[in-house]
C-alpha cells in the first residue's frame, strides 16, 4: 500500500473521530530484516486502538518483484522458516492474551460478530455471488469466475454477453478436499466424518493429535496454534 505508518494511524484517528466502531486493521509481518521486538511494538500499538478485527499476513516475496531482486543480490535477508514460525506463534499468543479470537490462520476478532462473514461463507461452501472483473461465485456445486480485465469485462456487458470467463463443477471428492484444506485453516476445524473411516486415516488422526497439532471437540477436529502452522499439510494425510 502506498502510505506510511503515520498516514495509516492518522486514518485510524479520523475513523474513530467519525464515530465508527467496527474497525479492521491489516498488518504484515516477517518482513526482510524485521525482528520480533519491532513487530511486538507494532502489535502493542495496534491493540491500543482496540480494533474489532485484525488480520496479520506473513509476507511472501514473489518472483519478478523488486524485493525478489534485492533478495537475490543480498541487499535484504528473508527471515527463514524458524523465524516465520516464531513470528506466527508470538502474534497468536499476544493477540489472544489481549482478548482476540484467533479464528483463522491470519485473522483475529474481538467477538463472533466481528468475524469476516464473506470469508466464513467461502470456507463453508455457502453460495455466494461475486460482481465485477475477476469476481468468483459459487452455487449448487458450480464455481465460476468473471473476466479478469476491466476492458474485457465491460466489452462483454456492452455486447450483451455474460462476462463469465470460465466455470467448473466440483465433484463430491473435490468438495471434501476443499473442506479439509479450508477447515484446517480455521478455529472451527473440520467434521470428523470428512476423513475416511479407514485404518490409515485413524492412524494419521492419532498421530497429529498426539503431536499436539489438533484436538477433538465433539464431532470436530480442531487445529491448535501449532497445527495452524502446518494447516496446508494436514489435509494431505486424509486425501486419496
Amino acid at each position: 500500500r502506498r502510505h506510511s505508518a503515520k498516514q495509516a494511524e492518522e486514518a485510524i484517528e479520523v475513523i474513530r473521530a467519525s464515530g465508527y466502531t467496527n474497525l479492521g486493521i491489516d498488518l504484515m509481518y516477517a518482513l526482510p530484516d524485521q525482528d520480533e521486538s519491532v513487530w511486538m511494538a507494532t502489535l502493542r500499538r495496534i491493540v491500543g486502538y482496540n480494533p474489532a478485527h485484525i488480520s496479520c499476513y506473513q509476507m511472501t516475496i514473489s518472483e519478478g518483484t523488486p524485493f525478489y531482486s534485492m533478495l537475490g543480490q543480498g541487499r535484504i535477508q528473508a527471515p527463514g522458516e524458524e523465524r516465520e514460525r516464531a513470528f506466527f506463534l508470538l502474534t497468536s499468543a499476544y493477540l489472544e492474551e489481549n482478548g482476540y479470537v484467533h479464528y483463522e490462520i491470519s485473522n483475529f476478532a474481538r467477538e463472533e460478530k466481528s468475524m469476516s462473514r464473506h470469508n466464513i461463507k467461502y470456507w463453508r461452501h455457502v453460495p455466494y455471488l461475486g460482481l465485477g472483473p475477476s469476481a468468483h461465485s459459487f452455487l449448487n456445486g458450480i464455481r465460476w469466475w468473471n473476466i479478469r480485465s476491466v476492458d474485457g469485462y465491460c466489452q462483454a456487458l456492452d455486447c450483451g454477453r455474460t462476462p463469465v470467463e470460465d466455470r467448473e463443477r466440483l465433484t463430491e471428492e473435490q468438495v471434501r478436499l476443499e473442506s479439509l484444506f479450508l477447515g484446517f485453516r480455521t478455529r472451527e476445524g473440520i467434521k470428523r466424518k470428512l476423513i475416511e473411516d479407514s485404518p490409515d486415516s485413524g492412524r494419521a488422526l492419532r498421530e497429529i493429535q498426539s503431536a499436539g497439532l489438533v484436538t477433538l471437540e465433539g464431532d470436530r477436529i480442531v487445529p491448535t496454534r501449532e497445527g495452524f502452522i502446518l494447516a496446508d499439510s494436514l489435509p494431505l494425510l486424509f486425501s486419496h
